[in-house]
């Protein structure tokens, strides 16, 4: 009876093992490192049997933590755009991130298998580069001279003379002259 009841056991264990769910997302985390105004996309992979339908959404929080419950942030709400497939099968995906305001944002995407209650998620990690005034003013003054080709020559004539007035600062400060002995 004993040896009946072991093999009963066996048998139910093994079944559930043969019809259990295999699903995941690979990477464990994405990094995105952008600029502001600017798409930037890394590929996720969805793993899971051919006939699995993922429906997915992002959140995001201001804050790095590996609490989900503190991920209730839209993306829209921090001037973030995302782009993803909102519902999928197994494969390889695009996340894009077109990002509007400078900073460091923590988010994540998440995955549910449609019909269950079992999802799937990963980190997004985004670092957005904000524009310092220099880069700003070397991009207006770059487009003005691309835009007409008199400015590139006005320039150019401007940093001669200030490079021979600079020349003649230099000599009049530093060369002493001669004194001639009576």
């Amino acid at each position: 009876m004993k040896k009946k009841i072991f093999i009963l056991v066996l048998f139910v264990y093994f079944i559930s093992l043969s019809s259990s769910l295999d699903f995941g997302i690979s990477p464990e985390e994405i990094l995105i490192s952008s600029r502001i105004n600017k798409e930037s996309c890394e590929n996720f992979t969805l793993i899971g049997g051919e006939s699995l339908i993922f429906s997915g959404e992002t959140k995001w929080s201001k804050l790095k933590s590996r609490d989900i419950r503190q991920y209730s942030i839209n993306g829209e709400d921090l001037g973030i755009k995302v782009s993803y497939p909102p519902t999928a099968a197994s494969g390889t995906y695009y996340l894009c991130i077109t990002p509007t305001e400078g900073g460091k944002y923590y988010g994540a995407i998440m995955y549910k298998i449609e019909g269950t209650n079992y999802g799937i998620g990963t980190w997004i990690e985004l670092d957005v580069e904000s524009e310092s005034v220099a880069e700003r003013i070397s991009l207006i003054s770059g487009n003005a001279i691309a835009a007409n080709k008199k400015y590139r020559f006005d320039l150019t004539l401007v940093a001669i003379l200030l490079t021979i007035i600079l020349f003649l600062a230099i000599r009049i400060t530093f060369v002493v002259p001669k004194n001639k002995h009576p």
